[in-house]
Formats: C-alpha cells, sequence, structure tokens
C-alpha cells in the first residue's frame, strides 16, 4: 500500500519517535484514510512503524539500549488507536518550542540521512481520527466484560463505540456523577497514604501503577517487578479530587494480587499492580475491567465519577473523558478547535516525569 508521506517545508520527510511506558517507536508519518464503525478520517496523519529500510535511520536516544519496540512481537499489537481527550499525540509543544522536542524530526532523504529534531503543524502531527469524522467526533466509549475469574481471564473481548451523547447507543448520564476537574495536562489529584499525587487513568496499559515500597516486588517468575503481595489479595484505596474549578472527591478502591497465582494464559486482569520507579505520578485504574486514559487540553476539562460504579469527564467547552466498572468514556475537543505487559499509551510531553496509568488488560 503507498501511502503519501508528511514532508515538511524543505521536502524532508516527517517522522517520529514516540515514547510509551514500554518503549519507544520510530517510523514516518504519512498520511490515510482511516475508517472506523463506518465512519471516516480523510488523509490523517499516522505513524508507520518499521517502515521500508532505506527510510532514515533513527536519531540517537530513540529506541536505544532495546527498547525500540517498532515489531508485533515487541509492541503486543499490529497497532494502537489512542483512547483520550487530545486530538494530537503532542500538540502545542511540538509547534513552535524555541528548542525542538525529541518527538517529531525532520529527516533528509535515504537511510543516511540525518533526522533533526523539528517543530510540526497541528495539521501534521499524529491524530486522533474520532476528532476528525464528520459526525460522533467528540469521543468514544470503550467496554469490557466484568472478568468471571479473579486470577485472569483467558480473553476479554470489548466493544468500542464511537461518539458520546450523539446516538441512541451512547448517551451520557446527567447525574449520580461527581466531577473531578483537570489541569492542562489532564491529570487530577489522589491522595495515597497521605500523600497527594497528580494522578490519570489509562486504557493503553496493563496494570496499577503506584508507589508503595511496602508491598513486595515479585523477583523471580513472570512477573519480575510487579507487586507481589504477602497477603493477597491486597486492599488498596486512593482518594481522588478533582482540579481547578471541580474539586469534588471520589474514593476509588481495588486490590492487588499476587499474579504468580493468575490462570496460566491468562489475558484479562481487575487487579495486577506495579511501581512507577522514580516517577511520582500515580497511575488509577477501574474498579472492575476498564479504564480511560484521563487528560486535558485544557485546564477547564473535568472528570466525573461515580463511586463504586462508573467515572465520567465533562467539560465546559473543551475535553472530557469517562470510565467505569465496564465502560470509559473518553471525549476529543471538537474538531474546530486547533503492552506482554507493555504500557502502550504514549506520552505526552510535560515539565516532570509522571508514570504510566494502568487498566487490567494484558496482551498475550
Amino acid at each position: 500500500m503507498k501511502l503519501s508521506a508528511e514532508t515538511d517545508a524543505q521536502g524532508h520527510a516527517i517522522e517520529e519517535c514516540v515514547t510509551f511506558g514500554g518503549g519507544q517507536t520510530w517510523g514516518p508519518v504519512v498520511l490515510a484514510d482511516v475508517s472506523l464503525a463506518g465512519e471516516t478520517a480523510a488523509k490523517l496523519p499516522v505513524q508507520i512503524m518499521d517502515d521500508a529500510p532505506d527510510r532514515c535511520a533513527r536519531p540517537a536516544g530513540c529506541g536505544d539500549n532495546g527498547t525500540l519496540i517498532n515489531d508485533v512481537a515487541g509492541f503486543s499489537a499490529n497497532g494502537v488507536l489512542g483512547v483520550g481527550v487530545f486530538a494530537q499525540d503532542c500538540g502545542a509543544a511540538c509547534v513552535g518550542a524555541a528548542s525542538p522536542l525529541a518527538i517529531y524530526f525532520s529527516c533528509a532523504a535515504g537511510a543516511a540521512g540525518v533526522c533533526t529534531p523539528a517543530n510540526v503543524a497541528l495539521t501534521s502531527q499524529v491524530t486522533n481520527p474520532v476528532a476528525m469524522f464528520a459526525a460522533d467526533n467528540n469521543g468514544v466509549i470503550v467496554e469490557f466484560p466484568t472478568l468471571q475469574n479473579a486470577n485472569g481471564d483467558l480473553t476479554a473481548q470489548g466493544k468500542l463505540t464511537i461518539g458520546l451523547g450523539t446516538q441512541s447507543d451512547n448517551t451520557v448520564p446527567l447525574t449520580g456523577v461527581t466531577v473531578l476537574g483537570t489541569d492542562a495536562a489532564g491529570d487530577f489529584s489522589a491522595t495515597y497514604q497521605g500523600t497527594v499525587r497528580p494522578a490519570l487513568i489509562d486504557s493503553g496499559s496493563s496494570s496499577y501503577a503506584f508507589d508503595d515500597p511496602t508491598i513486595a516486588v515479585c523477583d523471580v517468575g513472570a512477573y519480575i517487578g510487579y507487586y507481589c503481595p504477602a497477603v493477597a489479595p491486597l486492599a488498596v484505596s486512593v482518594v481522588a479530587a478533582g482540579r481547578g474549578t471541580n474539586t469534588g472527591t471520589s474514593t476509588v478502591a481495588f486490590a492487588v494480587a499476587d499474579p504468580n497465582t493468575f490462570v496460566a494464559g491468562a489475558t484479562a486482569f481487575t487487579n495486577l499492580g506495579r511501581r512507577c520507579g522514580a516517577r511520582r505520578t500515580l497511575a488509577l485504574a477501574c474498579r472492575s475491567s476498564t479504564a480511560a486514559r484521563s487528560m486535558s487540553a485544557s485546564a477547564s476539562a473535568s472528570q466525573v465519577s461515580t463511586p463504586g460504579r462508573s467515572t465520567r469527564t465533562d467539560a465546559d467547552a473543551t475535553d472530557v473523558a469517562r470510565h467505569g466498572n465496564r465502560a470509559a468514556r473518553s471525549c476529543l475537543p471538537a474538531p474546530s478547535q486547533s503492552r506482554r505487559s507493555r504500557d502502550r499509551s504514549p506520552r505526552r510531553p510535560r515539565s516532570d516525569a509522571r508514570c504510566c496509568a494502568e487498566h487490567d488488560w494484558r496482551p498475550p
């Protein structure tokens, strides 16, 4: 399949190095017509991983030390559709920086070509296709069934519904929710054992991620680095609080199991946990089998939650997101506004280090 390459003003190819919690991907940005559920985003900028060998070599720092996950085995998927409230994967930070971030690159032709960091217009950045649909373009709902086995199910089949409040099958509850406002980075606050940290919800990862040095960590077996509590399951709870104008609170309770007791061959879990390492962000997930990445391009965005049942996000004009014990909803800015247990959610640039947010689906 021949796809048109995105190029800069000099005619150089635009390529991208995307950082995920489990590694990095490298490849050109091209234009493609993307269709989902009968709706099409025409000429959508997408990144092609591990493209033809005559492409420019990846720059130093992208995928070094075995962190490149460009193939299906390393990425644990054929591709990824971002479930979040940002229309672009970098946004304004990659448009006019005095020193361009090492995310988008201008690359001279050929494998020996030189790639240098470059600013890229919003219209040329990799974009969530839902934001480009003609209708039902304000978000998505991700649904997974309640798992049958506390120690993991072999499979879990979910459903992606496009749009929020635009069709009979994507209505949004208007009552019985608590509003949790988010800041410009899409974070709300979470208090865990007396410490307040930035927190987010992410549908692209495989475990709850939070720092607690009192919980033992697995040092043998297939889950090295994950929590292995001495007494499992270990009950955990945090108090989520909104930022900005919507400062509601909601207690989120979940459990952390010893993953060495998981069913052999299981790929879906509700109780896998791990540390964030040196990072300081708390990563929340839903009580059951789903979580949604909760990020915002505007400080006016917010999240809304019903403790023990569902979580919804709302905003006065821009971004909203939703998750629940069965459904995750993520809303996007209006179009007119311009993984193996790998974390497969891209990291947007920000000033402080953050830990990947997690949910309970783990690829085979």
